[in-house]
């Protein structure tokens, strides 16, 4: 939906991308699921629940502390020197790893949620952290193959809907989980991470959540995630 004149094209390229309708005002009860489109980038809409106000991706918070011995930088290791995270999302682990100076390769399945990653990186600014963080569409397990072996493989599979029930998620945890539903071949792609990393295979889990699978070799815990660390060839 183009909200403004000079997002017209823009947004016709988008549609024409995505194969979706493109139209100037919401079509009522036809669509869950409307992306606005104006001269400040992409916002996705629930039109379910009318009272929620669109979510820009552009505007989400980034990581409060960028350092290496933070819980994600001392997850991923000091011999890390690339990263593939194989679900991305709405990028902002992958753009964390960028600004630990790495460069990251970001897989995202959903045609819809990979737009919007790809709007929010380029709202970014143009520095070191946004020229080494590249974005791939498609199925991580088929990009793990076709692409060079990175020194660490990211997982962030969608967490489990009870782990937390006391902690409401956030608005874009919820557009997330309803967009993509349930990471049901997480365990598939770790096994093939495990196989394809040079170095290590990362996966962020609940604090309490078990394992998704095989024997951790160590975790780095944080007061509600923590990162758990698979070895590559083991």
């Amino acid at each position: 939906m183009a909200m403004r004149p000079t997002a017209v094209e823009l947004a016709a390229r988008l549609a024409e991308d995505l194969g979706l309708m493109m139209c100037d005002e919401p079509l009522a009860g036809t669509s869950r699921f409307v992306i606005e489109v104006d001269d400040r980038g992409l916002a996705l809409r629930d039109c379910q629940r009318p009272g929620l106000r669109a979510l820009r991706v552009r505007d989400l918070p980034r990581h409060r502390a960028v350092t290496g011995r933070g819980l994600l930088g001392r997850a991923l290791g000091k011999r890390s020197h690339s990263v593939m995270d194989a679900t991305a999302g709405f990028g902002s682990d992958a753009i964390h790893c960028a600004e630990l100076g790495l460069e990251v390769i970001a897989i995202e399945r959903s045609p819809v949620v990979c737009a919007l990653l790809k709007d929010r990186i380029q709202g970014l600014p143009l520095d070191e952290t946004r020229l080494r963080l590249s974005v791939k569409s498609g199925d991580s397990r088929q990009w793990l193959v076709e692409l060079p072996p990175p020194d660490v493989v990211y997982i962030d599979p969608m967490f489990p809907g009870k782990e937390n029930a006391s902690a409401k998620p956030s608005k874009a945890q919820q557009l997330l989980r309803a967009l993509v539903g349930k990471d049901s071949d997480a365990v598939e792609v770790l096994q093939l991470a495990c196989r394809r990393a040079r170095h290590r295979v990362v996966v962020k889990r609940p604090r309490h959540a078990p394992p998704l699978t095989g024997e951790v070799h160590h975790q780095v815990l944080g007061r509600t995630v923590r990162y758990d660390v698979y070895l590559a060839g083991q």
